[in-house]
């Protein structure tokens, strides 16, 4: 019998040369008759990470009081000492307070979340625009609003992927490739011209193969027919490939496979003009090596040297 209740104990009889040398009891806990589990709310990281939620819904609570008083004057401070308290939650403890955040406040839990500018808080927005009903054009600017971060880490990247593979609007497919191209020359060794050698990562390695299986070579075939709405095959091709363009050196380094896809592109005889443009296009960032050069033979002369121009979009 145990603080626990009932429990059965395992005995191992340590022996040497036939001589008992010692016993080893062992018991497991969670098979015990009166067993729960306890967690260690006592701990003072969970103690200091459970008042800073209350804080933060506390603080929240009164903001949202005042719209109804004449005291607008401590909105301010109040406002200030929100997105302070926010700042120093950590992953899970904020994704629960945002949840009950929303609940009093959409618009005012939005606005502390883009002031906060914690990686932490970045992941909430996220989970926000997840969790609303539907995906609007308000939530794709605040998508691309979140790409224009000048520097990404590997999380950023990461959420933005994830929006992007749940839904491909061209705010939040520029989102995603803006993040990309400064997360990768927040990477960079060296300068070489106007291009960079970027540090092959796992985060920009999985955009890569993203934007891979989505062009499919142009095939201009629908890649999900479960999506409510899908969108014209061909038009998305066009954005998958402008995407790229954005990205530029960043795709190249990681995946040849992609590149060698975007040439397929560009060959294409039966593709779209605007795709096959748009496929030259995506090289404009890109180190033109010998294998691009060697494209040339299949342009028309025009769109050889706006072809070999880098200029940006």
């Amino acid at each position: 019998s145990t603080v626990h209740g009932r429990c059965l104990t395992a005995y191992t009889v340590n022996s040497r040369q036939d001589i008992a040398t010692g016993v080893s009891l062992s018991r497991d806990l969670s098979q015990c008759d009166q067993f729960y589990g306890r967690t260690l709310t006592s701990s003072p990281l969970a103690l200091l990470q459970q008042l800073t939620k209350d804080a933060v819904l506390s603080i929240l609570q009164e903001l949202v009081a005042l719209a109804s008083t004449a005291q607008g004057q401590k909105r301010t401070s109040l406002f200030h000492k929100l997105v302070s308290s926010m700042r120093v939650l950590r992953n899970e403890t904020l994704s629960q307070t945002v949840v009950e955040m929303v609940q009093m406040s959409n618009w005012l839990t939005f606005q502390a979340l883009f002031q906060c500018g914690t990686a932490e808080c970045t992941s909430a927005i996220m989970q926000v625009i997840w969790t609303s009903d539907g995906v609007s054009l308000e939530v794709d600017a605040l998508v691309y609003t979140l790409g224009l971060h000048p520097n990404p880490d590997a999380a950023h990247v990461r959420d933005m992927l994830s929006m992007a593979q749940y839904k491909q609007s061209k705010a939040i497919m520029y989102a995603l490739a803006n993040t990309v191209k400064r997360k990768a020359v927040l990477n960079q060794h060296s300068f070489v011209d106007r291009f960079y050698k970027g540090e092959v990562t796992p985060e920009i390695t999985e955009v890569s193969k993203f934007m891979e299986k989505m062009l499919s070579d142009c095939s201009e075939e629908t890649q999900d027919t479960d999506r409510d709405f899908p969108p014209d095959p061909k038009e998305e091709a066009f954005l998958i490939l402008r995407a790229i363009g954005v990205m530029g050196r960043a795709m190249q380094d990681v995946s040849p496979s992609l590149i060698s896809s975007v040439l397929r592109c560009m060959r294409k005889t039966d593709i779209s003009l605007s795709n096959q443009k748009a496929a030259i296009q995506a090289f404009r960032l890109m180190e033109i090596t010998d294998e691009v050069a060697s494209q040339n033979l299949f342009l028309p002369h025009d769109e050889m040297i706006h072809f070999r121009g880098y200029s940006p979009f």
